[in-house]
């Protein structure tokens, strides 16, 4: 958490500076939330500020394996909370259903 609001404190310096034309940087930053929001499981946050990376960076195929990863981790995590709910009003074959899904997902 400490990074993100780090991060957030360094785009604000960005935006009243002469590195606000320094795409390659600003990259890098929304990369490291990304990452940091990955880090505690919220993948649509982290969705957002890698797709920001990415349309701020010259193509970049690490980035793009990255967002590939990501995407999957938020399908699969949509998959387990919504079996979660099932499995909690006793929908027990539903629920195996998205739990598979889940797990296909990440592989």
């Amino acid at each position: 958490a400490r990074c993100i609001s780090d991060c957030e404190k360094v785009f604000e310096i960005l935006k009243n500076n002469e590195y606000q034309n320094q795409l390659s940087f600003q990259a890098k930053v929304e990369v490291r939330i990304g990452t940091a929001f990955c880090q505690i499981g919220d993948y649509r946050c982290a969705l957002g500020h890698l797709q920001q990376a990415s349309k701020q960076n010259l193509p970049d195929s690490k980035l793009e394996h990255d967002l590939e990863k990501v995407k999957k981790w938020h399908m699969s995590a949509s998959f387990k909370k919504r079996a979660d709910t099932q499995l909690e009003k006793s929908m027990f074959s539903d629920a195996i259903i998205l739990y598979n899904q889940s797990i296909e997902e990440e592989s």
